[in-house]
């Protein structure tokens, strides 16, 4: 859903130089331009996972141990009530 929904991306750059092998290597950098369906998306998700990241430091300050279970049933609460 989110993948087809971002625009794709273009080349604004690319760098060629030859690596101790003798073979070319290119790195080209994109930028991608989302519609605003996938931008609100990305947005939602980032924010689900800001909070299960303060809920993790919540837990490690109080001494209770976050373990991956835990937080990733967190995670997917937060994804069904939004």
């Amino acid at each position: 859903m989110l993948r087809s929904a971002l625009a794709t991306p273009f080349c604004v750059g690319g760098v060629g130089r030859i690596s101790g092998r003798g073979i070319e290597v290119v790195q080209y950098t994109y930028r991608l331009r989302p519609g605003v369906q996938a931008e609100r998306a990305l947005l939602d998700e980032w924010h689900r996972r800001r909070f299960l990241w303060d809920e993790a430091v919540h837990q490690q300050k109080s001494g209770n141990r976050p373990t991956f279970g835990r937080l990733s049933k967190f995670l997917t609460v937060a994804r069904k009530n939004k």
